[in-house]
């Protein structure tokens, strides 16, 4: 079967190019390597760099050529899971404390790109929550 064609995302064919970055050649030495330049790793690099920690991020193509550059652009308040799945999985503490941290998510998001500055045609504007059954309705009065 031949492959499909890939697609490049919307967001990718209309943004600048991303940063032609070299290689990493031969031996290098940091405190922290940090495997993937997506939302999550180029955030924890930034904030242990900021701590004065020597961190490398080793990333295989371009930064956000995972998953963070699969979503559209978007940058979504909270998480998927309910709160009462987030405690009943990590219990009462920590899922409460894991569903709150989802919620700011997006707005720390948008913090670093205002912080530094970063020329991406951010817009925080709030999102949309569809649902298309009656499960799916019950999720959206839940959240």
């Amino acid at each position: 079967m031949p492959a499909l064609p890939t697609q490049r995302p919307l967001w990718e064919a209309t943004a600048a190019p991303a940063p032609v970055l070299a290689p990493l050649e031969g031996a290098a030495a940091a405190e922290v390597a940090i495997v993937g330049a997506g939302y999550a790793g180029l955030a924890a690099a930034l904030a242990l760099a900021e701590a004065g920690v020597a961190v490398t991020v080793l990333e295989a193509e371009a930064p956000g050529a995972g998953a963070s550059g699969k979503n559209g652009g978007q940058v979504i308040f909270g998480l998927r899971p309910t709160v009462a799945e987030c405690v009943a999985s990590y219990g009462t503490g920590a899922g409460e404390r894991l569903h709150a941290l989802g919620k700011l998510a997006a707005d720390r998001t948008f913090a670093l790109i205002a912080r530094h500055g970063i020329d991406c045609d951010a817009r925080q504007g709030g999102y949309l929550y569809a649902a298309d059954t009656v499960a799916g309705m019950q999720g959206a009065r839940e959240r």
